[in-house]
């Protein structure tokens, strides 16, 4: 259902549904709850300001809403089986409301408005992280080449299955 100019996400109610791809269309408000049989959804290049209408996707592992208006996490809780979050091209400028999430191993938020490292400890709670991409974002073009020596020095010891930085490895 990609670039269908569909406007509103209602509720799906059929279980069997596993993946969802609604990419490039015109949607700014969800009706997705509860959904217990998807586990990717893929909401890239809509109009969504925010993550509610997401709520108890208690079996979603994957999540990619890059490319929206989003300005706020607030809304997405209940996702306890996600693994990869895509957030990139957003107007992120703060991570409040950030639920823990207890599988979370990925998450992609380049390109938004992050500006301080303040923003970048609240992802503390996330302790199964293993990678974190940030390229593009006000902190990282600050930091420049010390944005992943920062970054690490921050959340090394709060985040012990962390391996990736903006992509790079390190050891």
């Amino acid at each position: 259902m990609t670039a269908n100019k569909i406007k509103v996400l209602p509720q799906i109610l059929t279980q069997s549904l596993f993946k969802l791809v609604l990419d490039e269309n015109e949607i700014a408000t969800s009706e997705l709850k509860t959904n217990q049989g998807l586990r990717i959804l893929s909401m890239n290049k809509n109009k969504m300001v925010d993550l509610n209408g997401f709520t108890r996707l208690f079996n979603l592992e994957e999540f990619s809403i890059q490319e929206n208006e989003i300005t706020t996490l607030e809304g997405l809780s209940n996702l306890p089986k996600l693994t990869k979050l895509m957030l990139n091209g957003n107007k992120l400028e703060k991570l409040d409301h950030l639920p823990v999430l207890e599988c979370i191993e990925e998450i992609f938020l380049d390109g938004n408005q992050i500006a301080s490292l303040a923003e970048i400890s609240k992802l503390k709670i996330l302790k199964t992280l293993t990678h974190i991409s940030m390229g593009g974002n006000p902190i990282t073009e600050e930091k420049g080449e010390e944005f992943k020596k920062e970054v690490l020095i921050l959340l090394y010891d709060e985040l012990p299955n962390l391996k990736k930085i903006n992509g790079e490895a390190f050891t």
